[in-house]
């Protein structure tokens, strides 16, 4: 198999992290408060994807997420920024 997109880890990491059921679809238009993430649960979260992507996320650009879209748009740009 080969490597996986931003979009699979992102929603591969937020299944492993807070016990979603399967059955349960993501789609980049989830609000994160309607899968009943607060903000401590983003902020867990971002520190797995952190630790599992070498990327450093601020306060001030988490602060700013509310779709799981968004959370991909952030990891995806920080990723293309190390890259540069």
């Amino acid at each position: 198999m080969g490597e996986m997109t931003v979009q699979e880890r992102v929603f591969l990491c937020v299944r492993a992290n807070f016990e979603f059921d399967n059955e349960i679809m993501f789609t980049a238009e989830a609000r994160l408060d309607e899968l009943g993430l607060d903000s401590l649960a983003i902020n867990e979260m971002l520190m797995t994807l952190e630790h599992d992507l070498e990327i450093q996320v601020y306060d001030e650009e988490s602060n700013k997420l509310q779709t799981i879209g968004d959370l991909i748009r952030l990891v995806e740009a920080k990723l293309d920024a190390s890259v540069s």
